[in-house]
């Protein structure tokens, strides 16, 4: 098991153009084009991956359908399970039946139980490497109820840094990403 560190920061949108014109001053540089990411997320009827999330509790886990809608790849299944350890994610690519079928009758989950579909989350991705760690950007964050077109904007913008564990990120803290967010 391959376990990682990600740090996510939210930004304002000036902030964050701000901090990714000073990264690739300094030397990041694009992995490949931005693309469009949708997710649909699986919880409990008691909502306890959320609440675990909230509380700090450890182990705790996502589950997640993902897809690129602008590409022609199929969906997956992601498993994220955040521990002492760091975060893991796992991924399985699936038909769009099998997709399809998730979607409409849930998924059993052992240690958690039975989940179904929430929330939809959409945003844009641009993808860096920045001193040998993956750094992504994301903006036109927009959330709904699952099989709802209420969409709501989110005004903020993310930005992450994804590591391998036991890697310091205070070297591309002390770079700018912190100066962006003050």
């Amino acid at each position: 098991m391959s376990f990682r560190i990600e740090e996510k920061i939210a930004l304002t949108p000036s902030d964050m153009r701000t901090l990714q014109a000073r990264l690739i001053s300094a030397g990041m540089t694009r992995l490949h084009r931005p693309r469009r990411i949708r997710s649909v997320y699986f919880e409990t009827a008691e909502r306890a991956l959320f609440l675990a999330s909230e509380e700090g509790v450890l182990p705790r886990m996502k589950i997640r359908l993902r897809t690129y809608p602008e590409t022609d790849e199929r969906w997956a299944l992601e498993r994220k399970t955040s521990s002492i350890e760091g975060r893991f994610k796992s991924t399985r690519r699936l038909s769009e039946m099998k997709a399809g079928r998730y979607m409409k009758r849930g998924v059993m989950e052992p240690s958690v139980g039975f989940l179904t579909p929430l929330l939809t989350v959409e945003y844009r991705r641009e993808y860096f490497r920045y001193r040998g760690e993956r750094i992504t950007f994301d903006d036109s964050l927009r959330y709904a109820p699952f099989e709802s077109e209420k969409w709501v904007d989110d005004p903020w913008r993310v930005v992450e840094i994804k590591a391998q564990f036991g890697t310091s990120t205070d070297h591309l803290l002390g770079s700018g990403l912190n100066s962006a967010s003050t």
